[in-house]
């Protein structure tokens, strides 16, 4: 990596609604033709109007490396299937659909991003932060404990097209 760049992370604006549905697409295509771990689809998860309903609430995170868009995050107070497993914090903080540009990786920059993200649900006094994987997804579970997340529960989602699908319930204290 190139000692002068400088990275930023930054709620998405309005006018951040095409960058960050182009990224989605991009990291889609590229999970696709290699191994989807999340079993993420284009307009089902995320969906254009996912992407919409979160960036009008403030939910969207964005990662830059000299204005340039590399990664995305959504954050709020939300999980599906947090009342299933047993936490240790009382006031968390959810992410949801993290991702990195498949032409940035290897690069570190999911830690950079990840930890970003971090140090800003801290500085909003969570005491915790909370986030789902689908069982087996090892790329997303490492990059998860190696940044101080632990395993705390198991959650089953029943899709009528996938059956039930498992998913790894993780949480960092602060």
């Amino acid at each position: 990596m190139n000692s002068a760049s400088m990275f930023t992370l930054r709620q998405a604006q309005p006018e951040d609604f095409n960058s960050v549905c182009t990224l989605y697409q991009k990291i889609i295509a590229s999970l696709e033709s290699r191994t989807n771990f999340p079993l993420w689809t284009w307009g089902v998860h995320p969906s254009q109007q996912s992407l919409k309903e979160a960036l009008d609430n403030r939910e969207i995170w964005l990662f830059e490396q000299n204005g340039q868009l590399c990664g995305s995050a959504f954050v709020n107070r939300v999980l599906e299937g947090e009342e299933q497993v047993s936490w240790q914090g009382n006031d968390a903080w959810c992410i949801h659909l993290f991702g990195i540009d498949p032409v940035l990786g290897g690069k570190g920059l999911s830690d950079r991003f990840l930890q970003g993200l971090l140090a800003i649900l801290k500085e909003k006094r969570a005491d915790s932060i909370r986030l789902n994987l689908i069982e087996g997804n090892d790329p997303a579970r490492n990059l998860y404990t190696r940044n101080g997340f632990e395993h705390r529960g198991h959650y089953s989602v029943w899709l009528d097209d996938e059956g039930f699908l498992p998913f790894e319930m993780m949480e960092q204290l602060f």
